[in-house]
C-alpha cells in the first residue's frame, strides 16, 4: 500500500526472508498468494483463507525419487506398518514380531566364551555363564523396557550432517538442558544465559542483557517477565493511502471489518486486534532433510526408537533407552559410544538424578552478547516477552517456552517481498509505535505537529523534502492559518487574468469555483476555502491538462487570469467577466487597420461562415460553369495575335513565369507550332510539358504530361503529313486545378523525323542584361524566364534560376493556352 501519512516509515519483521527496509515513500503492497485472498470494500480490508479440510488445492508429495502433486494423501498398509486416523491425528505402528530366536547351524562361531573379558572407555566387564557383569563410571545407564524392541541405526540429521545412529543424545548447550523421565524427554532454557547474540538494523553484538530505550514515541514497561509498548495516536490526521491486494485509495477513514478469525475493537483512541487461531489455515512449507512440501497437516511417525504424543497442544517424544552404540558427535570430533560423560566447565555443572539429567549455569556471569535482527548488545539480563504464538515460563532457573500447535504460516506481503509467516511482527518506526496487551495489537501515531520527519514538496519544477513550508502571500494571494485550518483569499480587484482548462484559454476577470468530486468552496469575505471529502471508493484518476498529465487524488482549481471557482455540493462552477469588459480588438485587412467591439462575417464569392460549439467555421462552394463564380476554365498568357515564329533547339526545355489571377480548372494543354518538310515523309514528335512552383531560386515540378504524334505519307488522311504541316493547334491531355498564385510552365519538343519545327509565340530582341552590371547568361528579364542550359529527353524534377539562360533570345516563349472545354 503507499506509505499513508507523511513521514511515517514501514518496516516488517519477525520471521521475515529477504532483505528487509523501511518504506517511507511509494507503495507497498499486501498480496494474496498460497490460497490467501486479499479483497477491499469501501474502507475494509477482508483476509480470506480456504479451509484446511477442503479448500486446500494440490500440495507436493515426495516419496523416494518420486513427487507428485496430490489433493489427497493415502497412507498404505505395508512392509510391516500400519496406519491409523484418529481425530486428525495419523498414527503408525510397526510389527515387532519380526524377532526369531533360532540360531542357524552355522553361526556358533559368532558368540563370545563364557568366560571372555570385555574393556572400553571408563567401562569394564566379564562375562560367565550365568550372567555378565558390567563397571560403568559415572554415566546414565537405564533398564530396557520389557515391552521394547532392540533398535538398530537410524538416520538423523541435523545441519548439513546426516549419520545412521543407534541411540540419539539431546546435548546441553546454550543455555539449554534436557532430561528424561521415563519416556517423556524435556528440554529446559537456563536464566542465567550467557551471551546470545542480539541484532538490530545493521548491528549485531553478543549480549547477557539489553535495554529497550524509550524513543520515536514508543515507551517500554516491564512487568515480571512481560514487555510492554505503549504508543500515542495523532488524532490530525489528513487522507492517508490505503492498499489492500490491487485496490489503493486515499482515505480519511477506514473501517477494520472482522474476518478470518481476526476481530478490531475501538477504545477511545486505541485501535484492538484480537486474533483466534484458524484451525483450517492453508498449506505450510515443512522442510525435512533435503525434502521441502507445502502441507497442511504433520503427522510425527513413531520410528527408529523415537515415539510420538500429543497432549492437548504439547507434542512429545520419547526415546527408546535401550540403544547400542550410538555415534556422537562435538566440535570437529565423531566417535560411537554407548555412554558419555558431561564434564563440568565454562560455568556449566551437570548432575544426574535418576534418568534426568541437570545443568546448572553459574549466576555470576557478567555481560554476554545479544543480537536481535541487525542489533547486537552486551546484556547482563534480558526478557523472553510471549509473542508470535511462543509463550515463556520460568520456574526456579529453568525457563520454558511453548509453541502454539494449531498456528500454521500464512502468506505477508509488503513492498516486492513476500513470505509464508507463522508470526508477523509490527516493527516501531516513523512515528508509529504498536504494543501487545494480551492478544490485541494496538498501534499509537505520534501527533502531527512534533512527530513527523520531512515530507516531499512539490511546486512547478521544483521538488524538495522539507519538514516546514510557508505558504508566501504573492500574486493578490494571501494566506491565512487558523488552528489546523489553512485560508486563501484573493484580491477582488483584479483585472483579466488568463485562465486555461484543457486546450481552451480565455481572459477572466472573474470565475466560479464549483462544488464536485468532494472538494466544496466557500468564500468569507475575501477569502476563499476549500473544504475536501476524501472519496472512500475513488482511486487515483489522471488529469491532464496542456502537455501535462498526472495521477491524482485531489485536484484543485485556482483562481487565476479573470476566472473564479466556486463549488456547490459536488458541481464544480466557474465564472468571467471578461466579455463584459472587453475592449475593442483591431483587425486588419488590406485597405488598413481598424478596431471592432463586433466583426461580421458575410458570406460572398462562394464563401460562407458559421459557429459551431464557439469556432467559426468557413465553407467555399464553387459555383461552376463557365469561369463564374470565383473559377475560371481558360487561360492563355497573351493572345496568338501578337504571336511570331520562333525558332526552338531540338529537346531544348523553354520555361516562362505565369500568373494566375483565380482558381482555375483546366483538361487539356494547347501548343501552336508550325511544321514544314518535305511532302510525303514518314515520323513523328513528342511534346514535353512541366507544371513548376517556385522553392527560394529553385523551380520545383508539380505535375507534368507527355504526348506523342506519328503520321503517314499522303495527302488525304488526316494522320497524313498534309494533315500535320502549316501553323496548327498541338493539344494533350493536361488535367489538374490550381489555386491563384505564380506558376512555371516548361515546355520542350523532340522530333523523330527530318521535318521542321518552329513555335509560335512572343519573340524577343537580344536581351543583354542589366544596366551596369556586367552580362551574364543567368540574367532574366522575368524571375524564371529563359532557356535550359542542358537538353533533355524527359521532364526535370526541379531548375535552378542559375541554370536557365536569359540573355540573347531568352526573352522567347512559346504561345501556349489552357482549357476545360472542347476546342475546333
Amino acid at each position: 500500500m503507499p506509505v499513508f501519512y507523511p513521514g511515517l516509515t514501514h518496516q516488517i519483521g519477525g520471521n521475515t526472508a529477504g532483505v528487509t527496509a523501511n518504506v517511507s515513500t511509494g507503495t507497498y503492497v499486501l498480496a494474496g498468494g498460497n490460497n490467501i485472498t486479499l479483497s477491499q470494500d469501501a474502507n475494509s480490508i477482508t483476509i480470506s483463507a480456504d479451509a484446511g479440510g477442503g479448500g486446500l488445492t494440490n500440495i507436493k508429495v515426495s516419496a523416494g525419487t518420486v513427487s507428485n502433486l496430490r489433493s489427497d494423501l493415502t497412507f498404505a498398509d505395508s512392509n510391516g506398518i500400519s496406519f491409523g486416523l484418529t481425530n486428525g491425528t495419523i498414527t503408525g505402528t510397526v510389527q515387532t514380531n519380526y524377532l526369531t530366536t533360532a540360531m542357524a547351524s552355522n553361526r556358533g562361531s559368532d558368540f563370545v566364551q563364557a568366560t571372555a573379558a570385555f574393556a572400553g572407555t571408563s567401562a569394564s566387564g566379564t562375562i560367565a555363564s550365568d550372567g555378565i557383569s558390567v563397571s560403568i563410571g559415572p554415566y546414565l545407564t537405564t533398564a530396557m523396557q520389557s515391552d521394547a524392541a532392540t533398535i538398530s541405526n537410524i538416520r538423523v540429521s541435523a545441519g548439513t550432517t546426516s549419520n545412521l545412529l543407534s541411540a540419539l543424545t539431546f546435548s546441553n548447550l546454550n543455555g539449554v538442558s534436557f532430561g528424561l523421565d521415563a519416556s517423556t524427554l524435556t528440554g529446559s532454557i537456563a536464566t542465567s544465559l550467557t551471551n546470545i547474540n542480539l541484532s538490530a538494523g545493521t548491528t549485531s553484538n553478543n549480549l547477557s542483557a539489553f535495554v529497550l530505550s524509550n524513543s520515536n514515541n514508543v515507551s517500554f514497561g516491564l512487568n515480571g517477565s512481560t514487555v510492554t509498548a505503549t504508543a500515542s495516536v495523532a488524532t490530525s490526521l489528513t487522507n492517508i493511502n490505503l492498499s489492500a491486494g490491487t485496490t489503493s485509495n486515499n482515505l480519511s477513514a477506514f473501517v477494520l471489518s472482522n474476518s478470518n478469525n481476526v476481530s478490531f475493537g475501538l477504545d477511545g483512541s486505541t485501535v484492538t486486534a484480537t486474533a483466534s487461531v484458524a484451525t483450517s489455515l492453508t498449506n505450510i512449507r515443512v522442510s525435512a532433510g533435503t525434502a521441502s512440501n507445502l502441507l497442511s497437516a504433520i503427522t510425527f511417525s513413531n520410528s527408529n526408537g523415537i515415539s510420538f504424543g500429543l497432549d492437548a497442544s504439547t507434542v512429545t517424544a520419547s526415546i527408546a533407552t535401550s540403544l547400542t552404540n550410538i555415534r556422537l558427535s562435538a566440535g570437529t570430533t565423531s566417535n560411537l559410544a554407548s555412554a558419555f560423560t558431561f564434564a563440568d566447565g565454562s560455568n556449566v555443572s551437570w548432575g544426574l538424578n535418576a534418568s534426568t539429567i541437570t545443568a546448572s549455569v553459574a549466576t555470576s556471569l557478567t555481560n554476554i552478547r545479544l543480537s536481535a535482527g541487525t542489533t547486537s548488545n552486551l546484556a547482563s539480563a534480558f526478557t523472553f516477552s510471549n509473542s508470535n504464538g511462543v509463550s515463556f515460563g520460568l520456574n526456579a532457573s529453568t525457563i520454558t517456552g511453548s509453541i502454539a500447535t494449531s498456528l500454521t504460516n500464512i502468506n505477508v506481503s509488503a513492498g516486492t517481498t513476500s513470505n509464508n509467516l507463522s508470526a508477523l511482527v509490527f516493527s516501531n518506526s516513523n512515528s508509529v509505535t504498536f504494543g501487545l496487551n494480551g492478544s490485541t495489537i494496538t498501534a499509537s501515531i505520534d501527533a502531527a505537529g512534533g512527530g513527523l520527519t520531512n515530507i516531499r514538496v512539490s511546486a512547478g519544477t521544483t521538488s524538495n523534502l522539507l519538514s516546514a513550508i510557508t505558504f508566501s502571500n504573492l500574486n493578490n494571494v494571501s494566506f491565512g492559518i487558523d488552528a489546523s485550518t489553512l485560508t486563501g483569499s484573493v484580491a477582488t480587484s483584479l483585472t483579466n487574468v488568463n485562465l486555461s482548462a484543457g486546450t481552451t484559454s480565455n481572459n477572466l476577470s472573474a470565475f466560479v469555483l464549483s462544488n464536485s468530486n468532494n472538494v466544496s468552496f466557500g468564500l468569507n469575505g475575501s477569502t476563499v476555502t476549500a473544504t475536501a471529502t476524501v472519496a472512500t471508493s475513488l482511486s487515483n484518476i489522471r488529469l491532464s491538462a496542456g502537455t501535462t498529465s498526472n495521477l491524482l487524488s485531489a485536484v484543485t482549481f485556482s483562481n487565476s487570469n479573470g476566472v473564479s471557482f466556486g463549488l456547490n455540493a459536488s458541481t464544480v462552477t466557474a465564472s468571467h467577466d471578461g466579455l463584459t469588459s472587453q475592449s475593442n480588438q483591431a483587425i486588419s485587412g488590406s485597405n488598413g487597420s481598424f478596431t471592432f467591439q463586433t466583426v461580421t462575417f458575410g458570406n460572398l464569392n462562394g464563401l460562407s461562415f458559421y459557429t459551431s460549439n464557439g469556432s467559426l467555421v468557413g465553407s467555399y462552394t464553387d459555383a461552376g460553369g463557365g469561369g463564374g463564380g470565383g473559377t475560371i476554365s481558360y487561360y492563355c498568357p497573351f493572345e496568338p495575335v501578337f504571336a511570331q515564329s520562333v525558332a526552338f533547339s531540338n529537346a531544348t526545355f523553354s520555361f516562362q513565369p505565369v500568373s494566375i489571377p483565380e482558381r482555375l480548372e483546366f483538361s487539356r494543354f494547347h501548343l501552336l507550332i508550325s511544321a514544314g518538310g518535305a511532302s510525303g515523309s514518314t515520323g513523328g514528335n513528342t511534346r514535353y510539358v512541366g507544371l513548376y512552383t517556385r522553392n527560394a531560386s529553385t523551380l520545383s515540378l508539380v505535375t507534368s504530361s507527355t504526348a506523342t504524334s506519328s503520321w503517314t505519307s499522303g495527302t488525304t488522311a488526316s494522320n497524313a503529313w498534309a494533315g500535320v504541316t502549316g501553323a496548327r493547334i498541338w493539344s494533350q491531355p493536361f488535367a489538374t486545378t490550381l489555386t491563384p498564385g505564380e506558376y512555371w510552365f516548361g515546355v520542350a519538343l523532340r522530333s523523330t523525323n527530318a521535318g521542321s519545327y518552329t513555335f509560335i509565340g512572343r519573340s524577343s530582341y537580344a536581351f543583354s542584361g542589366v544596366a551596369g552590371v556586367l552580362s551574364a547568361a543567368s540574367r532574366h528579364v522575368q524571375p524564371g524566364l529563359g532557356f535550359f542550359s542542358a537538353s533533355s529527353t524527359a521532364v526535370p524534377g526541379s531548375v535552378a534560376f542559375a541554370a536557365l539562360t536569359g540573355t540573347g533570345n531568352g526573352m522567347r516563349a512559346p504561345w501556349i493556352m489552357l482549357n476545360n472545354f472542347a476546342t475546333s
